[in-house]
């Protein structure tokens, strides 16, 4: 499992998209229980072709949860595909889900490659954290290369949503 694994990352390194994608879900057959993670890379694949149908499968497959490595993906896709209402909604749930959404953005529309890599755990990432968003960028900088406005979009966007929420008299929440 682990030498298909090595391939499937592999494929990905040399930019083997569709080759990387169709290992994958070799992958998946081969352990549905996924302790590799392989449907996390494999959520970012499709983001990358734009692929809804099989992301939203992918997603619905492990249970829909709001998890960060399922909803920045699906942000970046619609984002790529100019539907913008959907990538809001989805960058709102990861914004519940992991409350340093907004810093990450920051930071990557910044380019600031130093300051995500000092955000890194050092053993790994506790979810719902930046260190899980700097993972999922460390492991996909394909997908950040292929949209390089997605991040200043994206924390533009979380600001504003930030200013309104503010701005809310108390008897309106």
């Amino acid at each position: 499992m682990r030498v298909c694994y090595t391939y499937f990352q592999t494929l990905i390194e040399c930019g083997m998209m569709r080759c990387a994608i169709n290992e994958g879900e070799r992958l998946l057959k081969l352990s549905e229980g996924d302790s590799l993670g392989v449907r996390y890379q494999l959520m970012h694949l499709y983001a990358y072709t734009e692929d809804e149908m099989h992301a939203l499968a992918l997603h619905k497959k492990y249970g829909g949860y709001e998890e960060t490595q399922m909803l920045l993906p699906l942000a970046i896709l619609y984002y790529k595909q100019n539907q913008f209402d959907k990538a809001k909604d989805y960058l709102n749930r990861l914004a519940k889900v992991n409350r340093d959404t907004k810093k990450f953005m920051r930071l990557e529309a910044k380019h600031d490659g130093y300051s995500l890599r000092m955000e890194q755990g050092m053993y790994g990432y506790r979810p719902g954290t930046i260190e899980e968003l700097v993972d999922a960028y460390l492991n996909s900088t394909y997908l950040f290369n292929a949209t390089p406005y997605f991040s200043q979009w994206a924390y533009q966007y979380l600001r504003t949503q930030t200013a309104s929420k503010k701005k809310k008299p108390k008897n309106e929440e």
